[in-house]
């Protein structure tokens, strides 16, 4: 039986940043499979290969309603981040990994809407919608493009924050997620970047034991993005977010540089 390992990297993606934040840790996570890939295949079981896969999920809709209003739609994340992961894409395949931008958290959260069968509407559906959700979907539904004699594994790839708030109870289902997820890759922020957990990132590693493999990300800096959509400069956001992404924000005015570039634009025309 073929064995596929499907990394989920939840993300925003309003808008998706470049190699100092979530390109950097997209490639990084290339790079640890490839080089457990080449580690693994001198005893590999025959007959018993096993695909890597990860798939980039922009959200669909946050839990929080205070959330909910400020995200930017849904086409235009998904777009955004095709754009960001599109070099990703190419050096993944060559190391047999699959990388694709997925549209798992919109389908998961209509799957769970007709599921329910409630007078549910989107901000009460939203509210109940989390990842223990996504990933009963995905078992249900995902085949990868794989045959039905594929066994499926589902990892999880966050930062060291919303790692440290998983395990401390603070994500919807929390227990659920923590016991059904195969592996947890934790992607270890930047030396002199504090986490924010009221918990060490050690202690949290601690309790999931060996379920759990903290990533050194170089490339990490202090970006986010919340400070892209504020930004101002063309300049500093090219420093930020892929030349693309940036692109993109341009010409369909979006955030605070998009809608200042608009705005001079139209004074001109």
């Amino acid at each position: 039986m073929t064995r596929q390992s499907v990394c989920l990297f939840g993300l925003s993606a309003d808008p998706p940043t470049g190699t100092g934040g979530h390109v950097g840790m997209v490639k990084a996570l290339v790079k640890h499979f490839a080089a457990s890939s080449i580690s693994k295949s001198s005893f590999q079981t025959q007959g018993e290969p096993t695909n890597q896969s990860i798939y980039i999920l922009p959200v669909y809709r946050h839990t929080f309603k205070s959330k909910q209003s400020r995200l930017t739609s849904f086409e235009h994340r998904l777009a955004m981040c095709r754009l960001a992961f599109a070099n990703v894409i190419p050096s993944a395949s060559a190391n047999s990994i699959r990388v694709q931008v997925s549209e798992a958290e919109r389908l998961a959260f209509e799957w769970a809407m007709q599921r329910n069968k409630t007078s549910f509407d989107q901000e009460q559906a939203a509210a109940s919608f989390g990842t223990a959700t996504l990933l009963d979907y995905l078992r249900e539904h995902d085949n990868g493009g794989a045959a039905a004699t594929t066994e499926r594994q589902y990892s999880l790839a966050l930062g060291a924050d919303t790692f440290c708030d998983l395990v401390q109870g603070k994500w919807k289902e929390s227990q659920r997620v923590l016991q059904t997820v195969d592996h947890f890759y934790v992607f270890d922020r930047k030396q002199g970047i504090e986490n924010d957990s009221s918990l060490s990132l050690q202690d949290c590693l601690r309790k999931v034991g060996d379920k759990a493999t903290l990533l050194q990300v170089d490339s990490l800096q202090d970006v986010s993005s919340s400070k892209a959509r504020e930004c101002t400069s063309i300049d500093q956001l090219k420093e930020m977010v892929p030349a693309p992404v940036v692109e993109y924000i341009l010409k369909h005015g979006l955030y605070a540089i998009g809608e200042k570039q608009h705005a001079l634009t139209t004074k001109t025309t």
